[in-house]
Order: structure tokens, then sequence, then C-alpha cells
């Protein structure tokens, strides 16, 4: 069972007054903790599916909203810029969700798995959006949800709004646009491990040319510096 501080967090946060308070301890539960610790709880996963849709379709009803030019093509880069894990789990992280997640004994530790760690915040928020539709219903739960994202993550869709589709386009993709204008090839990532600094390093490489190196907490944070390096330093992008 949730705690009331808990459920009083939640419902400031969102300003809701839950119908069911076992709804919001589901949706802060984990498949680990339900299946390891508390097998009569219920866990998120169904909710977090639901929120998932419920946010996206909010986000594309907002950008369908204000861009009066350009298509899906940019929506759909727009939402991959800020529709993210690392996004959500950001806002969970800032709002203080991550300390009220119910965890199982084998989920993620955030010192050790960042990538899971991310997952696993913004999972349950959208876990959240889930329940508030569930319990509220749809109107009011969709308006409650919409009131939420206008002051977390509109903003950062506004400050996209005015980028071409190339620049919305990610490191990566911008790098092999270019690779492939100069070299008619595709460029690689060589990605590993370093034990001794607990982090990644990757090259980016065509042929034998190193274009861009980078670091990171994980391979993905490594290789897109790798290729923001190799678009600073060897394409001169400004």
């Amino acid at each position: 069972m949730l705690d009331l501080v808990a459920q009083n967090a939640i419902e400031t946060l969102f300003e809701v007054s839950f119908r069911n308070p076992d709804i919001v301890c589901q949706a802060l539960t984990t498949r680990n903790r339900y299946f390891n610790v508390e097998p009569d709880t219920g866990c998120s996963e169904r909710m977090e599916l639901l929120g998932d849709a419920v946010l996206r379709l909010l986000v594309v009803e907002y950008l369908h909203k204000k861009l009066y030019s350009g298509g899906e093509g940019k929506i759909t880069l727009i939402i991959d810029r800020v529709v993210t894990n690392q996004r959500m789990g950001q806002i969970a992280r800032m709002l203080g969700i991550d300390k009220l997640i119910r965890m199982g004994p084998h989920d993620p530790l955030p010192s050790v798995e960042y990538d899971a760690t991310n997952k696993l915040h913004s999972d349950a928020l959208e876990a959240i959006f889930g329940a508030i539709v569930l319990d509220q219903g749809r109107d009011k739960g969709l308006e409650c949800i919409e009131c939420f994202l206008k002051k977390y993550l509109f903003p950062t869709c506004d400050g996209l709004l005015h980028l071409g589709f190339y620049e919305l386009m990610s490191p990566k993709n911008r790098v092999q646009i270019l690779v492939h204008q100069q070299f008619q090839r595709e460029a690689k990532y060589v990605t590993g491990f370093v034990k001794r600094d607990s982090e990644y390093v990757s090259e980016c490489i065509v042929g034998k040319n190193v274009l861009g190196r980078g670091r990171g907490q994980n391979r993905k944070d490594a290789e897109c510096e790798a290729a923001e390096n190799a678009l600073a330093v060897y394409f001169a992008e400004k």
C-alpha cells in the first residue's frame, strides 16, 4: 500500500484527487517488485502502456496546433527529440517521482545502469499518466495531464519549433548525410567500455579516418558525442 505522503505528493504535482488510491500504488510498483515481493499488488506495466499513448497523443495534438507548415515529418522529428526515456526520466527526477517508485530487489541502480534508470523513471511517470486517465476518466484525465505537460514538456517543444529538418535530426543522422555526400559510404562507430574510467568511449570512423571521438555514461551518449565532435571539428559545423 502506498503511504499518504507519496500519494499527497503525486496529487499535488498533478493537481488531482484520486478516487482510488490503490491505482497510484500500482502505477508506482515495478514489475520486479510485483513478482518478487508483492504479488497481490499489481504492477505498472499496463498503465505505462496507456500513459505512453496519452503522452504521444497530447504532444502530437500540441504540435499540430503550433505548426502550420512542415507536415508530419517535422512533428515526428520533434517528438523523437522530446518524448524520450532520458527527457521523461529527467522530469521524473526533477519532481522527485523517482523517490516514490516501489522497486524490487533486481531493479537497476542509478549509479550503475544509466539507461535502465532513465527507463525506470520514465516508465513511472508515464504509468502515473495512465493511472490518472483510468481514475479520473478520459476527458478530465487528459485535461489534467495536458496542464502538467504545459509546465514541464511543451516549453521544450516550443524551443524546437523554429528549427529546420536538418537541425532537428540527431547528430548521428546528420553525420551520415555528410559522410554519404563526401565519401559515398557510411560512418561506423567503434565503441567500448573503459572500466578504469567507468564510462564508454567511441570513435566515429569512415574507412581508416577517425572523424570524431566521444565519451559518455552509456554507449548511446558516447556515440552521440563522437558524432557531435565530427560535426564540429571534421565538418566544421557551427
